[in-house]
């Protein structure tokens, strides 16, 4: 068990399970912007440079 999670919410609270819905809406939102080998230059670019210096770009 997450001893950080559980002290400050609830025991039941799973973060990754109320995210599921957002996650899939964006996915879907990417996909229908950049086809797939776009979408995987953005991924592994992304994990390359790490999300802090790309939303610094922004």
């Amino acid at each position: 068990m997450d001893l950080l999670r559980t002290s400050a919410f609830d025991d039941s609270y799973r973060p990754a399970e109320y995210c599921v819905v957002t996650r899939a809406r964006s996915e879907r939102a990417l996909r229908s912007l950049l086809d797939g080998s776009e979408l995987r230059y953005a991924y592994e670019e992304g994990a390359r440079r790490g999300l802090f210096a790309l939303a610094g770009e922004a």
